[in-house]
């Protein structure tokens, strides 16, 4: 992330302000007027060692400055010098002073305490810098790629030429032939150390609509569809920030173990590409799925069990205004099923919902059948086989008291996950949001995605909140803040597995 300040100090009076605690044990102390970390108005307090800063100081500062804290200034460094102003600039241009100079260095400790007026011009956090101009143009050309369930063959074939000229191991599964698509999933590798945790991230290439002719819209920060189709927010919002999560971890140098990253297909018609990942055989420790919506840094950490029902109700057919009551209309048997049955809320976590009907075959003719499918979720299965049994006796009870016939399937679509709080992967997540800032707020829902499948196949993870809001409407919308801090924390809880696991081989060295 940049961390961005801006001009700090002013003035005896003025220069009173923060006192920043960055990590455990290391204290430093800035005379703060005024602090921009990305929009948020404070100073964070969870950043730990190393903490280098350019810091943009008058010749007067420098004066000021403890001899043992006097900076050197290289050549490198004077040519990012930059003017005062120039900090807040949206662009952050690069400009050159005669009067000021730019330098990078440690905050020692204690701060700079002779200092009067300063400035923080650019920084990093206890963690590896993301690349926020590749990902957002990665995120761009990622929706602007048409790609609905079971056609994703186009962006298939762009992220595997992006992925491979990035340095990544790529390879693609046999998903789209075994569930009727042109395209398969995706696996990519960042290959590290093997002794330490083999973590994957996770995002879906298919959209739940179509986005042909899709025009993009930036408008303070938010992207938009300014056409008639959705953006594709879910889940090119999570995969744009997974990828450059791999690709800073890959820059930088910093140990980790095996990392790998699984792109799905089908995921919006039922979690089929998941369904067809052989992802036991990877070995994977534990990972994060990138595909729920805000707040950026919380999880869900426990899910609900999802139940189908398709059912069909048989009537008898009969000319409508000849002889009608020869006939059984199965739309009324279906509306008497209906009448009885308890949807919408049932519970705090149990619901259920009729969503598609289907029947008749002419105005004139006393309705012989009807085509429903309905659903019903909980995070308890006691409560949700409970509301399935009672389903499927209304529409028996509707259609015995009718003379028609009922015809019912019930399909287990996903099982629910509860992951406990004391695992490593939702320790590894929590460090990770708590250390960037954020609330690590441990979430419920009914919705599923591609970690139940995972966790069913007992292969550990959560899902990681991404910034895409109002998705499967044509409003969905994403921030750019909210596409770079997730990936940060994307990027982060792969450096935090990593650090946990050499901390504990220490603690039994």
């Amino acid at each position: 992330m940049s961390f961005r300040l801006g001009v700090l100090g002013g003035g005896p009076d003025e220069s009173r302000g923060a006192r920043a605690s960055f990590g455990d044990g290391f204290k430093y102390g800035l005379f703060v007027l005024r602090v921009r970390t990305n929009g948020l108005d404070d100073v964070r307090d969870q950043f730990g060692p190393p903490f280098q800063v350019h810091v943009h100081v008058g010749p007067s500062a420098l004066d000021q400055l403890p001899q043992a804290h006097q900076p050197v200034v290289g050549n490198d460094e004077r040519d990012e010098q930059r003017t005062a102003h120039n900090c807040d600039s949206p662009n952050h241009e690069r400009t050159r002073s005669a009067d000021h100079s730019t330098l990078r260095r440690n905050i020692p400790p204690g701060g700079f305490k002779g200092v009067d007026s300063f400035a923080v011009c650019w920084s990093s956090y206890n963690g590896t810098m993301i690349n926020e101009e590749r990902l957002i143009d990665l995120f761009l050309s990622l929706c602007n790629i048409n790609s609905p369930a079971l056609q994703e063959r186009e962006i298939v074939d762009w992220v595997t030429g992006y992925l491979e000229s990035q340095g990544l191991e790529v390879a693609e599964d046999d998903a789209g032939r075994r569930i009727g698509g042109n395209a398969n999933n995706v696996i990519s590798w960042l290959r590290g150390d093997p002794s330490l945790p083999k973590v994957f991230l996770s995002a879906h290439f298919d959209t739940v609509e179509p986005t042909a002719g899709l025009v993009i819209e930036e408008v303070e920060g938010v992207f938009r569809s300014a056409s008639d189709t959705i953006l594709g927010a879910d889940d090119k919002g999570g995969m744009a920030p997974a990828i450059e999560a791999l690709l800073s971890l890959k820059e930088s140098g910093k140990p980790h173990g095996d990392v790998a990253l699984l792109l799905s297909c089908a995921e919006e018609i039922g979690l089929k590409g998941a369904e067809a990942l052989d992802i036991q055989s990877l070995g994977l420790d534990f990972g994060y799925v990138l595909d729920t919506g805000p707040p950026v840094g919380s999880f869900v950490t426990r899910t609900a069990t999802h139940d189908k029902l398709d059912v069909k109700i048989v009537g008898k057919p009969a000319h409508a205004g000849k002889d009608p009551e020869h006939g059984i209309n199965a739309i009324q048997v279906l509306s008497e099923a209906v009448h009885g049955m308890r949807l919408g809320r049932i519970g705090p976590e149990t619901t259920a919902n009729i969503g598609l009907i289907q029947g008749g075959t002419a105005v004139n003719v006393v309705c012989p059948f009807v085509t429903v499918r309905a659903e019903a979720r909980s995070t308890d299965v006691k409560a949700l086989e409970a509301q399935i049994d009672h389903m499927i006796r209304q529409f028996e009870e509707a259609a015995a008291a009718w003379g028609a016939t009922v015809e019912i399937e019930h399909e287990r679509h996903y099982e629910a996950y509860q992951i406990p709080e004391d695992s490593e992967v939702v320790a590894v997540a929590v460090e990770a949001s708590k250390s960037l800032g954020f609330d690590p707020t441990l979430r419920v829902t009914l919705g599923g995605s591609d970690a139940n499948v995972y966790n069913s196949k007992q292969t550990p993870c959560i899902v990681m909140a991404t910034a895409m809001d109002k998705i499967h409407t044509h409003d969905e919308q994403i921030s750019r803040q909210g596409l770079i801090d997730t990936a940060r924390l994307a990027l982060k809880v792969l450096e935090v597995a990593a650090e946990r696991a050499t901390r504990k081989k220490l603690e039994f060295v």
